[in-house]
């Protein structure tokens, strides 16, 4: 079971429960792999969505401390095949992602309004709403 207060949580994937770690060291190494980019930098784009990139390289690094090791590549083709099954695959792996970066840093659940966060404070990844179609 996941230890939300340590920066774990479970995924549904692939037809199996995967727990996620982003402990410190995930968090610098995903930071690493985009030039020393803050972490709240990486997660924030224009869209409200981050990156597919930013997606498939977090869910890589955190899935890395309690699973078989996996490619960026394999990491990609398991997100593609969850969405082509799940049209919600996609708001469910960022979800994850957010819950987990968030209990690294001690925040489990809700957040505070963002005019009560502390500016060191890293902000939960943005999902950008579903615009329908396949």
């Amino acid at each position: 079971m996941a230890n939300a207060r340590r920066g774990e949580v479970d995924l549904e994937l692939g037809g199996e429960t995967l727990a996620l770690v982003f402990d410190f060291n995930a968090i610098a190494e995903l930071e690493a792999k985009f030039d020393d980019r803050p972490i709240n930098e990486l997660f924030s784009s224009e869209s409200g969505s981050p990156p597919m990139r930013v997606i498939r390289e977090a869910l890589r690094i955190g899935l890395d401390k309690r699973n078989r090791k996996r490619t960026s590549n394999e990491v990609g083709r398991m997100i593609g095949e969850e969405i082509q099954k799940d049209s919600t695959a996609l708001v469910r792996i960022i979800t994850a992602i957010a819950e987990g970066i968030a209990g690294a840093f001690g925040k489990t659940g809700e957040t505070a309004p963002e005019s009560e966060k502390k500016e060191t404070e890293p902000p939960r990844p943005q999902v950008a709403p579903e615009t329908g179609g396949a």
